[in-house]
């Protein structure tokens, strides 16, 4: 399952993307060793610890009544939109949202599920088996991508996840004020673009990369969004 925003996805896409160049010389050693010295970076520790300051509001969390709950996940709404967001205000908007979790489906997130989105959040890739909550840590991360206002992709293997996930998400996407719909291989162009304007969209990679071939045929080539 991947997470991905639509500020970057399609512009990975598009011809009118522009890349750094790329290293010639010496910088292409200094590069090198760059990569190769950030592969022994431990970052498990940081993101667990990072979980743990989400974990210490949990009772703050629960104290609030269902209204007092909404409206701060609507002021956090209204700071990400902005793009004003800071690292505390991540920690706390992964508070609300696992709160939001708990009251709306029963399913409290552990540390290592918030450990987990928290990586996302900051551009990791992260690993998880069979069993572990994948569909929930992908749900608090939709939610903060989602509150920027600039689209959140949940990309899964096949369809029928497509529609399950989304359909059991949908009430904590709800409550924190989004909007979440799906796209399936029978669904028609106006359906599609139903779901494509949602704040969080679930479908396969497959439906996306059609869509994205489909609307060049239809709109041509440009060089920017």
């Amino acid at each position: 399952m991947t997470v991905t925003s639509d500020i970057y996805s399609w512009r990975v896409f598009t011809r009118g993307y522009k890349t750094d160049e790329l290293p010639t010389g010496i910088d292409i050693l200094w590069d090198r060793t760059k990569g190769f010295l950030n592969s022994f970076r431990f970052r498990t520790g940081r993101f667990l610890k990072l979980a743990d300051s989400v974990l210490e509001l949990n009772q703050d969390m629960a104290d609030l009544s269902d209204a007092s709950l909404r409206q701060t996940a609507d002021r956090m709404r209204e700071i990400f939109r902005l793009n004003r967001d800071t690292p505390a205000d991540r920690i706390r908007g992964l508070a609300v949202v696992r709160e939001v979790a708990r009251r709306i489906r029963n399913e409290h997130p552990f540390r290592v599920q918030v450990a987990g989105a928290m990586a996302m959040l900051e551009g990791c890739i992260t690993e998880m088996a069979t069993g572990e909550g994948k569909t929930l840590v992908a749900a608090l991360v939709a939610t903060l991508e989602g509150w920027r206002g600039k689209g959140c992709h949940v990309l899964t293997v096949n369809d029928y996840l497509a529609q399950r996930d989304s359909e059991s998400m949908k009430g904590i996407f709800e409550f924190c004020g989004l909007t979440c719909g799906f796209v399936n291989q029978e669904m028609s162009p106006p359906q599609r673009k139903e779901s494509y304007d949602c704040d969080i969209t679930y479908l396969t990679n497959k439906e996306v990369t059609a869509d994205f071939l489909r609307d060049q045929l239809k709109l041509g080539y440009w060089t920017e969004l």
